[in-house]
Parts: C-alpha cells; structure tokens; sequence
C-alpha cells in the first residue's frame, strides 16, 4: 500500500496568529494604595505630635531621661511663736520651720506646741530612767527674794491667769499629757485648783543633777490645809509645773475608783492617816495594818491595808504615829503619798483596798517610779 497522498489532496497552509496587544497599564495597585494611604497618616501624626510638643508652655518640663533630682525646699518665712507659748516658755528657742513643717502641712499653733515638747524635757538623768544606785537627796530653803523662787511664783501667777486648757498645759514639763488630764480631772472628774492664799516658804530640792524648786502655800480647799506646787528645770532653762502634783490628780476620781472597783493597779494621790477599820477580807489584825486614805480635798476616804512585817508597814506606823494611835485613837498626823491600789477580787466593800506601793511624803514623781501608770 502507497503512502503517497493522492495528487487531488492539497495540504492546508499554516495559520498564523497575530501577537497578543499589550494592553497599556491602568496603575490600579490596592495594596500600595494602602501603604501610602498608612504612610500619610502616620506621617501627619507625627508632625502633629512635634508640633504640639513645641507649643508646650515653658513652665511644663519635657518628660526626663534620667532619673530627676531632688527639688531644693521651698524657702519660706519662720512661722512665729504665738503669745501662749512665748509667756510659757521665755526666752526659748523659736519653733522649728523647714521642710518637715512644710510637707506635712503642720499648723503655727501644733508646731509651736511640738517645739515646746522639745524644749520642755526635764534636765537630769533621774528623769531618763531608774538609777543604778541611791540618788542623793538635798533640801535647803529659799528666800522670798532668789530668783528661782520669784520664777517659780511668777509662772505659777502666769497659770493662774489663764483661761484656757491649752494655755494652761504649756506651763507643764508634760504639756500633751498634761492636756489629756487636764481634760479628765476639769471636765470629766469635775476636780478644782487648789485655792491658796500669800505664799509661806520655798525649798531648793535636789535630786542628784535634777532641780526642783518647791513653793508651799496655806490653802483652804485642801484636807491638810497646804498646797505645795513644784517645778521643773527643763532643757530651756525654764522652770515648769508639775501640774499633777499641784492638784492631786489621779487618773480616776473617787467616787468612780469606788464605784467601778478595779482589780488593776491604779495610783492614787492621797492623804494618809492612822487607821482602826478591820472588816471584809481585811479583818484580820495581825496580817494587816490599817490605813485611812483621804482624797486631796477631804472629801472622800478610802481604807488601804498593808502587810505587817514589812518596810511598808514600818514607815507607816512611824510616820503616822500609831502608837500614840491605839492608845488615845486619835491622830493628827497626815502624810502625803502616792498609793499603788488595787481591790479584792471578790471584794465586798467599796471602801477597803490592797496598798501595793508607796511614794512617801510628795505628790510628784519620776516615770520609772509609775511605768504602769496610763
């Protein structure tokens, strides 16, 4: 067979195709729009950032790179010492003022009282705490004309005068203390000053380097008919009042430490005198000695015991006299004391105490004698 096409067989001529036509780009890119469209924007916000950054005031400082130093105190005026303090405490230095009193704010009148603490501690080391050994003790009298004693007197007239209890405390070595039972004793307790007439007789006490200058007055409010007001050489050079001491304060009166009848400790300034009163838990004679306390005006009494055979009980029967005492049952001797007091646990009577501790012969006293005193 013959592959030979046949003759009437014409092959097809090829065909060619024209090229395709390049159509011209449009520039339509989406995602490069939005870049730029970002781009812009970020752009504006940071010119407009820069420029709000300039217009800031001069007084706004720019954000630190480091850490910023510490700004110098405001220098401010001294703030003065107001009247009270200056007639309290002459001659003492002005209240301090600086960057403490300027951040906290603190008032004229609470940083004059703060400077007043400061300057009001007693000079001495009897006043810091309790001595190693026995403190020597010397009395000698002073005259009417010294100048210890015409400042006691001055200050004690200068007490008198005023009016309010914030005034008041600022004659005390004790002055926020002071205030608190000035408080208590005045609008609590409903307790009085002392009223005394022309002045009698001063003393120069001395407690190892502790001066205390006493001054003794006749007085007609009180059960021994004298007054003794004491006062304080403070780190000013100032004396001060123990105002405590002066009024026979106690942190309770009477007739509530009657009432209430603590189990607790409580110091009482007191009158004692010989006492014959053995009833309740205290009936028994030979273990207890009988003491009659009265309260600073007289008015109220109290029976306090204490144990025989002791240096307490001794002191008692030779200050007061007890001898004399059970033979006649009459005593004229008084003894001023501070009494450490507490009652029976099943006490029955609100009249008969436990005396737990005794300061003889004074009405004033040191911390470390009384630390459990609130």
């Amino acid at each position: 067979m013959s592959l030979t096409p046949t003759p009437d067989y014409i092959p097809p001529e090829p065909i060619l195709l024209a090229p395709a036509r390049k159509e011209p780009s449009s520039g339509y890119h989406p995602v490069s729009i939005l870049i730029g469209i970002l781009a812009g924007i970020l752009l504006a916000a940071v010119l407009f950032g820069l420029t709000w950054y300039f217009s800031l005031p001069a007084s706004e400082s720019p954000l630190p790179l480091a850490l910023p130093s510490v700004p110098a105190p405001v220098q401010t005026k001294e703030a003065p010492v107001s009247a009270d303090y200056n007639s309290a405490v002459v001659g003492s230095p002005k209240p301090m003022v600086g960057s403490l009193f300027e951040t906290q704010k603190v008032s004229l009148q609470e940083a004059a009282l703060m400077d007043t603490l400061r300057v009001n501690q007693p000079v001495g080391k009897v006043y810091q705490g309790k001595p190693l050994k026995e403190i020597s003790i010397r009395s000698e009298p002073l005259k009417p004309d010294a100048p210890a004693y015409q400042e006691a007197l001055q200050l004690l007239q200068h007490y008198q005068s005023e009016t309010r209890l914030e005034s008041k405390c600022l004659t005390s070595h004790q002055s926020q203390l002071t205030l608190d039972h000035m408080k208590s004793f005045y609008e609590m307790q409903l307790g009085s000053d002392p009223q005394f007439g022309s002045q009698s007789r001063g003393f120069l006490i001395s407690f190892g380097e502790a001066t205390i200058v006493q001054l003794d007055f006749p007085c007609s409010n009180r059960a021994d008919g004298q007054v003794s007001a004491f006062f304080h050489r403070a780190s000013s050079g100032n004396l001060l009042l123990d105002w405590q001491s002066y009024v026979g304060y106690s942190r309770m009166s009477w007739p509530e430490y009657r009432k209430s009848k603590p189990q607790t400790p409580i110091w009482l300034r007191a009158l004692a005198t010989a006492g014959d009163y053995y009833n309740f838990e205290f009936s028994d004679k030979a273990r207890y000695l009988c003491v009659k306390l009265l309260s600073p005006d007289g008015v109220h009494s109290l029976y306090g015991y204490a144990l025989r055979h002791t240096k307490m009980e001794t002191l008692f029967r030779e200050r007061l006299n007890y001898d004399q005492f059970e033979v006649t049952g009459k005593s004229k001797e008084l003894m001023k004391v501070m009494v450490k007091t507490t009652f029976h646990f099943s006490s029955e009577s609100d009249q008969c105490v436990n005396i737990r501790y005794i300061i003889p012969d004074r009405w004033f006293h040191f911390d470390w004698e009384t630390d459990d005193e609130s």
